[in-house]
């Protein structure tokens, strides 16, 4: 099962931005996921209009893929 960490900000425009991470490390503690996010926020690296101003939430993601076979 592949499993996708969310995170989802707020905005200085009033909009959201989400942020997807792709096999996050097992086991993630919610202070770890704020830390990174305040972080993400504090440094300012995204070209998001208006900003990324605070947290809005994150959550996990599983997806279970199942195959269709094909006779």
């Amino acid at each position: 099962m592949a499993q996708t960490l969310q995170l989802v900000f707020k905005t200085g425009t009033g909009t959201s931005y989400t942020m997807s991470i792709d096999s996050p490390k097992p086991a993630l503690t919610p202070l770890e996921v704020q830390t990174a996010m305040n972080a993400i926020i504090a440094k300012n690296i995204f070209a998001v209009e208006g900003g990324l101003t605070e947290i809005g939430e994150a959550n996990t993601i599983d997806t279970q893929v199942n195959p269709i076979a094909f006779a």
